[in-house]
């Protein structure tokens, strides 16, 4: 069996495969991810990791303590490697991009063979624009709604953001709470507008992912399409044959 794990800014993912059929998938933190494993063995272990070397080092000890036929090297970190199946990385330094926006890119770009832009909301709003040929044009970053929320929280003293309130039809607030959470989705929400409007009479395709694409899939275009776990996705490029 081969574990799969995608720790991003505020979540953890992992996927289980044997001889390429998925047995388990999860979502949650560290002692969710405990309890799914206990007691399997793993012939590899995949980590994509944009959550810091503390974090790295956590997931190490609970693997080491959790597993009992670990390979001896161990959990194989995936990093950035320009050209792998064709995908060319616009980065002029490409250490300094993203593990997980350069996966979620090589598993479209594996699937589709066509140009794409692909818009990935989380911790931040990421998008990355991939030619018909596989060349990277590049990207924008910008806050996620939970970046923002903090911003203001942090920004202003007494201030309770309050909830997204993206889903709702509420256009004015009635409380300082609801004033500012309104502000915060509208900021959310006009750059996410922004993109699509970009592409909208564009023949590439248009992807939306990440843990908080929820609150702003109702944006995406009628051609568009929502994906999950995209990240997982790449890491089975870096294993090709390896089950």
């Amino acid at each position: 069996m081969i574990l799969d794990l995608d720790q991003g800014n505020t979540a953890l993912k992992w996927r289980i495969t044997d001889k390429g059929r998925c047995l388990k998938e999860g979502v949650g933190q560290l002692d969710l991810l405990a309890r799914d494993i206990a007691g399997m063995s793993f012939s590899a272990v995949y980590l994509a990791n944009v959550a810091g070397i503390e974090r790295e080092a956590e997931l190490r000890t609970l693997l080491a303590g959790s597993l009992s036929a670990i390979y001896s090297d161990g959990v194989c970190v995936a990093k950035v490697v320009d050209g792998l199946h064709g995908l060319e990385l616009a980065y002029a330094d490409v250490s300094s991009l993203g593990v997980d926006r350069w996966l979620i890119m090589l598993a479209l770009w594996r699937e589709l063979a066509s140009a794409f832009t692909v818009v990935s909301c989380g911790t931040a709003v990421t998008v990355d624009r991939v030619n018909a040929l596989g060349r990277h044009e590049g990207g924008m970053i910008a806050p996620g709604w939970s970046l923002l929320e903090r911003a203001v929280s942090d920004g202003m003293a007494n201030i309770d953001v309050g909830v997204n309130l993206a889903e709702k039809k509420q256009v004015w607030g009635v409380s300082t709470s609801e004033c500012v959470g309104l502000g915060v989705t509208c900021m959310y929400q006009s750059f996410i507008t922004s993109i699509m409007s970009g592409f909208k009479s564009d023949e590439s395709a248009i992807i939306m992912c990440g843990g908080g694409v929820d609150s702003v899939k109702h944006l995406l275009p009628a051609s568009g399409q929502l994906r999950s776990n995209l990240v997982l996705d790449g890491l089975a490029l870096l294993r090709l044959g390896a089950d």
